[in-house]
C-alpha cells in the first residue's frame, strides 16, 4: 500500500512541475477575469487590444517549482495576486 502511495505522490509532483503556468498564461487569465467583471464594450475592446501587453509589463511572477505566484501592481497600494498550479490560477488578492 505504501508503494502505491509513494508512486501516486511522485506522479502528482511530476504533473504539478510540468503544468506550472507561465506569465503569458497568467496575463490571458487576468484578461479574461477583467472582461468577465466588466460590462463596458469600451473596456472589453481595450482589454482585447492591449490587455496582454500591459498586464505582462506590470506583472512579476515567482516560480516555486510546483506553482507560480504572479503579482500585478495596479498602483502603489493596489495589487492583484494569484497562485498558478496545474495550469489554473487561484486568486489570492484583488483590489476592492
Amino acid at each position: 500500500m505504501k508503494k502505491y502511495t509513494v508512486i501516486i505522490i511522485l506522479f502528482l509532483l511530476v504533473v504539478a512541475v510540468v503544468t506550472v503556468p507561465s506569465k503569458q498564461q497568467y496575463a490571458e487569465w487576468l484578461k479574461g477575469h477583467i472582461k468577465e467583471e466588466s460590462n463596458s464594450f469600451i473596456i472589453n475592446f481595450g482589454v482585447d487590444l492591449l490587455g496582454t501587453t500591459v498586464i505582462e509589463k506590470v506583472t512579476t511572477c515567482q516560480s516555486y517549482v510546483v506553482l507560480s505566484v504572479c503579482t500585478t501592481e495596479i498602483s502603489e497600494s493596489e495589487k492583484i495576486k494569484a497562485a498558478g498550479l496545474f495550469n489554473n490560477f487561484i486568486p489570492l488578492q484583488f483590489p476592492k
